[in-house]
């Protein structure tokens, strides 16, 4: 009986083993012929994909651009930086392993797909993709990366991106966005960089966005923002970079600077050059430890700048020009920094 059982064990193993190794086979093969039909719609004037094609080996894991995971299943796909155009095929969905997906610095200018395949990677930055951004559902919940700067996208930005609870770097960068901030944007508990900077966003800064507890970057300038700058943004203690320049003559942040802003001790950037903020300097400021840039150029704030102002920041640019301060220059200025 002993002897049967084993047997029994024996067989289970050896079938079990063999179907996994022929479903492993008709998958790989499945993905070589997904990756020929990406090929198929794109145009590759360097002609940097010249290994993509049926060899004696068939071994897609080795194609310029292509990694795949242990089980041989295509698991990123590096496309970057090769003067591609064309389309991408919805085929690319085929690829059920696929984490990571890079296409940026090509020639791509056609709609974006409207959705995505569940990836914790997409660039796609420095194309002329044109169009509304992806609709993302619960099936982009791991989304981790999401790089679309420097396209051509518009449309207003929509309240599904709350969807995305993993990710922690969203790049927006110079496209052509509008409307207001969705205040989904909370939901975005561990977003590290939020880059908005170079589009058409109006109305408010959103005071959820001092909700974001995990935030080092902010970078919403050059929009169209107009209103106070959220004293709410005191409460993001990761914070250390915020970049609320503009250069627009019509809408711009106005009110004073909020004293809470003084409360972030890891800032080392803030750039509010070109807005109408007026009123003076909170003197707090001088507290920031980590503060090596200050830009407030083109404003209206007055009265004198904080006395101890660079006591205690190794300040390294400091631009305060085309307001209307008044008093001395502190003494302190150059004692860390600049």
């Amino acid at each position: 009986m002993k002897m049967k059982v084993i047997v029994l064990f024996l067989y289970y193993c050896y079938y079990i083993g063999s179907t996994s190794s022929v479903s492993a086979s008709i998958d790989n093969g499945n993905e070589l012929s997904v990756l020929l039909s990406v090929k198929s719609t794109l145009t590759d004037p360097l002609n940097s994909l010249k290994d993509w094609k049926l060899s004696g080996t068939d071994d897609h894991c080795s194609w310029t651009g292509v990694q795949c995971n242990s089980h041989g299943n295509v698991e990123k796909l590096d496309l970057s930086g090769m003067n591609l155009t064309g389309k991408i095929s919805d085929s690319i969905k085929q690829l059920t392993s696929l984490v990571s997906f890079n296409i940026s610095c090509n020639g791509f200018e056609s709609l974006l797909p409207t959705s995505l395949p569940p990836l914790k990677s997409v660039d796609i930055s420095q194309n002329e993709f044109t169009g509304n951004l992806f609709v993302f559902g619960n099936e982009s919940a791991g989304l981790v990366h999401l790089n679309v700067s420097g396209n051509n996208l518009s449309g207003n930005l929509t309240e599904d991106l709350g969807n995305l609870v993993s990710l922690e770097v969203l790049d927006l960068r110079g496209n052509f966005f509008q409307g207001s901030l969705p205040r989904s944007f909370k939901n975005l508990q561990k977003l590290r960089y939020l880059g908005l900077s170079g589009n058409n966003l109006t109305g408010e800064l959103p005071r959820v966005l001092g909700e974001l507890s995990s935030l080092e970057t902010a970078i919403l300038g050059y929009n169209e923002f107009e209103g106070p700058i959220p004293p709410e943004f005191g409460n993001i203690n990761s914070l250390k970079y915020l970049d609320l320049a503009t250069g627009s003559s019509v809408n711009a942040l106005s009110g004073e600077i909020p004293v809470q802003i003084t409360e972030l001790k890891n800032l080392q950037l803030l750039n509010l050059m070109g807005n109408k903020l007026s009123g003076s300097v909170p003197p707090e400021i001088s507290n920031l430890a980590e503060l090596h840039t200050l830009e407030l150029w083109n404003n209206t704030l007055s009265g004198e700048l904080p006395s101890d102002l660079g006591k205690n920041s190794p300040l390294e640019w400091l631009d305060v020009s085309t307001n209307s301060f008044s008093g001395e220059i502190p003494s302190t200025l150059c004692s860390k920094g600049i």
